[in-house]
């Protein structure tokens, strides 16, 4: 796995919170309704950190997922972009999340729907969720791994002091800033033909 793969903005990162707290609902819907196993979720979660090559989360994911059931060369494998050990029912999943992380979180609705088909409406949203959840953990994970190296005099290339501490930071403040754009104006899970 290459780590530091990706830099996101402050402000995909302030949308990217929006879209996990619009999703938290449905986590908590899938998880109640059992939709979701751990290792399932799992699966999710390495193959976006995968994607965004975020170091911090690859770590703790491949030692839940062992902890869930995945094995190890599996979790390899998710880890090295491959996903032939990808249980059939759960691959379009996996599929979908490494590609949400690839367009960072600008998908085709068409896609999406494609996911609600494969396996309903209801589990759809809490592999959304999922997705959401990790695509956070990715951007604060990256922006703390470099964080981290910058002290320790190792720069990464294509890293921002500024950019790593308001994403690290910014949490505290874009939260109560978001509640209020949705009191305002409350969400809708589309715009146009993309996923929001």
């Amino acid at each position: 796995m290459q780590y530091n793969k990706r830099f996101y903005t402050i402000r995909q990162y302030f949308y990217f919170l929006d879209d996990m707290l619009f999703s938290i609902k449905d986590v908590r819907k899938a998880k109640k309704m059992n939709l979701i196993s751990k290792d399932f979720q799992e699966r999710i979660m390495i193959a976006v950190t995968e994607v965004n090559g975020c170091q911090v989360c690859s770590y703790y994911h491949a030692k839940v997922a062992l902890e869930s059931g995945v094995n190890s060369e599996e979790i390899d494998d998710l880890l090295s972009g491959e996903d032939r050990n990808v249980p059939r029912n759960q691959l379009n999943a996996v599929l979908f999340a490494k590609y949400y992380a690839d367009a960072a979180g600008i998908v085709e609705k068409t896609v999406y729907e494609a996911v609600v088909k494969e396996y309903s409406q209801d589990m759809a949203s809490g592999i959304l969720g999922y997705i959401r959840m990790i695509m956070i953990g990715n951007v604060s994970g990256i922006a703390f791994g470099t964080l981290k190296n910058r002290i320790t005099f190792k720069k990464v290339k294509g890293s921002r002091l500024g950019n790593e501490l308001a994403i690290l930071f910014g949490t505290v403040f874009f939260i109560p800033v978001i509640m209020i754009m949705r009191l305002i104006k409350p969400r809708k899970l589309f715009l146009k033909n993309n996923l929001v």
